[in-house]
């Protein structure tokens, strides 16, 4: 009898640590699972907050671009018709006769920059991040960190004569004046950048590596010149 009774026990024994195990690995299965669900979610808002800032780069660049524009429409405009840089915007358009330029003129950030500080001294369009201050785009850097690079283009395409608003100056015969309709395309780009070696070109992605992340983000918006001279 008191050898049936240990045999049990011995039994018991062996079932209780099979379900301790089981136990034990089911909960570390758990643990993983929600510490990854932690990280993607951690992930995805910091990809969201990165689109989101992506968004309002390129509306900012729109803004930026109409009011530089407004400095000197005329001679943006002379400088669109020439035609002679080519535009994603409008590349697949014929010209209207052959061998005719399709009007285009990129403006770049670090051009539109330059205008800021001719005009505004010490002012920037983008503070940029360091370890020590948030920049335009986000808290200090920790150790190690890549930063945050902004970037952005406009197109200028499209001029057609628009239908003079209120207090427009229309004259007549040689000294008439018109107010003229341009397309904007915006696009903004904010990436990872590469404390180091940081590639200066305003626009393209860096020659000296592959950014861990990247968002690209365009908008488009129809801007009236007012009071051209005709042509």
């Amino acid at each position: 009898m008191e050898l049936t009774r240990h045999r049990a026990r011995r039994g018991e024994r062996g079932a209780a640590v099979f379900i301790v195990v089981m136990v034990i690995v089911l909960l570390t299965a758990i643990g993983l699972v929600a510490a990854r669900s932690a990280s993607l979610v951690d992930e995805a808002s910091g990809y969201g907050r990165q689109a989101l800032q992506t968004y309002y780069l390129t509306d900012y660049a729109g803004r930026v671009a109409t009011t530089e524009l407004g400095s000197k429409p005329q001679t943006y405009l002379d400088l669109m018709r020439k035609g002679a840089e080519a535009c994603p915007s409008n590349k697949l358009v014929a010209p209207v006769t052959t061998g005719a330029p399709i009007p285009c003129y990129k403006l770049f950030m670090n051009e539109l920059a330059s205008r800021v500080s001719d005009n505004y001294s010490g002012q920037t369009l983008l503070d940029t991040q360091t370890t020590t201050a948030p920049g335009s785009l986000g808290a200090p850097l920790s150790s190690g960190a890549d930063m945050l690079n902004g970037v952005f283009m406009v197109e200028m395409i499209e001029a057609y004569k628009a239908d003079p608003k209120a207090k427009s100056d229309v004259g007549g015969g040689a000294n008439s004046f018109f107010d003229v309709q341009v397309t904007l395309t915006a696009f903004g780009q904010i990436r990872s950048m590469p404390s180091t070696g940081v590639n200066t070109d305003p626009w393209c992605a860096p020659k000296t590596g592959v950014s861990s992340s990247a968002s690209v983000q365009a908008v488009r918006a129809h801007v009236t010149l007012p009071n051209i001279p005709a042509q």
